[in-house]
């Protein structure tokens, strides 16, 4: 049994479904040039698969009320006329246009729509837009189309959704490596996070290495981490180690990665291949609250932002006594990367999902996470449900 199927046996068992592992044959890389950052972003705007404004969300500065938006109980049922009778299985990435949200629902290997605004009507709530996927584990947009990191078939897709064409952007299904290369030449092991900024996607490999795909050509390069070479250490382009880095997002600027299995939030400046530890101790797991460098993780996983702050969904599920299960949306400052938890807590009882304001809230094992400048948008995996933060 190879590392991946070790590995997502034990996320079968647990309800870890990204940054939890993947293959890690390796092959040899072609070095390109750095993209080139985004720059003079007008805001609100439309950037990492979510949007972002001058100001940050108002649960920055309130208490966070979490509600169940969409979802019921684990399976697969479209329903066009109530969110809360749709049945997901293990939705584990999300992201929005600001008007609708997509998921990709990871078990049922498929991509599903939500609306987000005004009543439930046809075709716009908890419908199947595509399908054909194979443990599709990260999704993210730009304008028109999605970007879906097909994780089982070890490739990245791209869905029109003007045509509601599916084209495969790069890699080869069921081929694994680390290969740069352009298109269907390149190579990927299983992929556990995608973001964009509109003119390049950036894949977090679990070969633990930071990928960079030119969206018009389809050029893949590898921004930062060797292929193959867990680590933590912060430095230069391939100087930099990970350890299964989960999902990332962006700014525009710099990329922001949670990087699961070190249990830190790892920023990268685009421009120039530069990691740097943003919070959280390298290899210390825990729910410490506070400054850049006493504050902890157990699991980070899914991340989004604001421009301001950092959203990370973080969890645990073997490690706490008695026994005691967390998982909950830490608050990251950008400036200073200092770390609050906003919603979630402690639960003595697994699965457990409770609507409640802040701390009083339990979820489990959330992934996936996005906001429309408003509100935040969790894919909560262990509950098969789409969760509010307001």
């Amino acid at each position: 049994m190879n590392r991946f199927f070790q590995i997502f046996t034990m996320m079968l068992l647990t309800g870890c479904f990204a940054g939890c592992g993947g293959s890690s044959s390796t092959n040899a890389t072609t070095n390109y040039a750095l993209p080139i950052p985004l720059t003079n972003i007008s805001l609100p705007s439309q950037m990492g698969g979510a949007f972002q404004k001058p100001t940050p969300l108002p649960l920055a500065t309130t208490t966070a009320t979490v509600n169940t938006f969409a979802g019921s109980t684990i399976g697969f049922t479209n329903n066009s006329t109530a969110r809360l009778a749709a049945k997901f299985n293990h939705p584990i990435s999300i992201t929005t246009n600001g008007t609708d949200l997509y998921v990709a629902d990871y078990n049922n290997n498929v991509i599903r729509k939500i609306s987000t605004t005004g009543a439930p009507t046809p075709d716009k709530d908890a419908s199947t837009i595509a399908t054909g996927f194979n443990q599709p584990a990260a999704i993210t947009m730009e304008s028109t189309n999605l970007y879906i990191a097909d994780s089982g078939n070890f490739v990245i897709k791209k869905i029109d959704l003007v045509t509601n064409a599916v084209t495969v952007l790069a890699g080869t299904a069921g081929t694994a490596g680390s290969l740069d290369a352009v298109g269907t030449a390149a190579r990927f092991n299983q992929i556990n996070g995608i973001t964009t900024d509109g003119k390049y996607l950036y894949v977090s490999d679990s070969d633990d290495t930071i990928r960079t795909v030119d969206i018009t050509s389809g050029a893949v390069t590898t921004l930062a981490g060797t292929p193959g070479k867990a680590g933590s250490d912060d430095g230069i382009q391939s100087a930099a180690r990970f350890n299964q880095p989960a999902n990332l997002t962006t700014d525009g600027t710099s990329l922001f990665v949670a990087d699961f299995n070190n249990a830190t939030i790892r920023r990268i400046v685009i421009a120039t291949g530069k990691v740097t530890t943003l919070a959280g101790i390298t290899g210390r797991h825990g729910m410490d609250d506070g400054p850049s460098t006493t504050a902890t993780f157990f699991h980070p996983n899914g991340i989004t932002t604001d421009g301001t702050y950092l959203y990370v969904t973080d969890y645990n599920d073997t490690s706490l006594p008695n026994p005691q299960y967390w998982s909950a949306i830490r608050k990251v400052e950008i400036a200073t990367g200092k770390v609050t938890t906003i919603a979630g807590g402690i639960s003595s009882t697994f699965p457990n999902s409770v609507d409640a304001s802040g701390t009083s809230a339990r979820f489990t094992n959330p992934v996936g996470i996005t906001t429309d400048g408003l509100s935040l948008y969790v894919a909560d995996s262990g509950n098969n449900t789409i969760r509010r933060i307001e």
